[in-house]
């Protein structure tokens, strides 16, 4: 079995994703952006927001909103500053960034995010 595995290891037909918690290394909020951008920005607005160091998944969905991006900060504050500089700063948004889901709520200038901050699940 071992040496199957190594062969398949090696050959690239099986590969390892490692999924670390975000709060391990350190990052205590985190967020899910769900934004309606308009579709002739749309790749251009994924490129950019997938070039943030806080951004670990960009991705185009259906429905509502058509973009899909999960944020890890710091802290609180952290998230606040990167919404309100980073995001905020793309303009191509046709109806702001929506709720991702059931969390604390946080109003930072005209969009509404939800996140979940790590201690307050202590």
């Amino acid at each position: 079995m071992r040496r199957r595995l190594t062969v398949l290891r090696q050959s690239g037909v099986l590969t390892f994703l490692v999924d670390i918690p975000p709060a391990a290394l350190g990052f205590r909020a985190e967020a899910r952006l769900w934004a309606a951008v308009r579709p002739s920005q749309l790749t251009a607005v994924a490129s950019a927001i997938a070039d943030h160091p806080e951004v670990p998944l960009v991705a185009h969905t259906t429905g509502t909103t058509n973009l899909l991006a999960a944020v890890n900060c710091r802290d609180s504050l952290d998230l606040a500053r990167y919404l309100t500089a980073r995001i905020a700063s793309l303009d191509a948004s046709s109806r702001g960034v929506l709720p991702a889901g059931p969390a604390d709520v946080d109003v930072l200038a005209h969009e509404i995010v939800w996140y979940r901050d790590a201690r307050s699940q202590k």
